[in-house]
């Protein structure tokens, strides 16, 4: 399956978060240690029982955008540490990251089958479904992780990340000429962040389609 991909993506600026930062992928501190890559290479020998240096070199590889090792690298681990939910995270964000949605929603539903705390999981499921033009899956996985983050944090429902939200919830009513719940997502998002474009954009369209 991997054979002659080639990665087109960069996860920068992608994730719904300042930066292309989650608490998953992106984040300094989640690959590197003392602001350096993990000390892995290709050529670095690792035992073939050694399920965290799999994961390690894995990581490095990711932040050098490598997404075809690091696949390769995380197949690897998990095969030897099938329970681990962050590999399975990140090994959905290179799959989605290369276009392959649908492989990217098996790594991710996966990660909430190991762990249903998780809300970031649902976040990247609304992404991925939006890539494969699955809209239903947009918003129920969209609106989940909404819920999921409204729990953990009622600071968090005036941050960035739930405009990006809510935005792609009304990009997805779009798709379905439902335009009303559509600009009644994008001026929740507008009400965060006033010249967010994409919000912006798609309420426009909203609003001209009602017309």
């Amino acid at each position: 399956m991997l054979a002659g991909v080639q990665a087109q993506a960069e996860y920068e600026g992608q994730d719904g978060v300042p930066g292309g930062t989650s608490p998953s992928i992106g984040r300094p501190e989640a690959h590197r240690g003392n602001g350096r890559l993990h000390s892995y290479t290709r050529f670095d020998y690792i035992s073939s029982n050694d399920a965290k240096g799999y994961n390690s070199r894995g990581a490095s590889y990711q932040e050098l955008k490598r997404y075809r090792e690091t696949l390769i690298d995380y197949e690897k681990a998990i095969k030897l540490n099938p329970g681990n939910a962050d590999v399975h995270e990140q090994r959905g964000h290179c799959y989605r990251l290369l276009d392959q949605h649908q492989e990217a929603i098996k790594g991710y539903v996966k990660v909430i089958e190991l762990d249903s705390s998780k809300e970031w999981p649902h976040h990247y499921n609304g992404m991925a479904y939006r890539g494969l033009r699955q809209y239903h899956g947009t918003l129920q996985t969209s609106e989940t992780y909404i819920e999921l983050r409204r729990i953990e944090s009622a600071n968090w429902i005036g941050t960035e990340q739930v405009a990006y939200a809510y935005t792609n919830i009304g990009l997805a009513y779009i798709e379905f000429s439902q335009y009303p719940k559509a600009i009644e997502r994008f001026d929740k998002a507008l009400a965060i962040n006033q010249n967010y474009t994409d919000a912006n954009s798609g309420e426009e369209k909203a609003t001209e389609n009602l017309k």
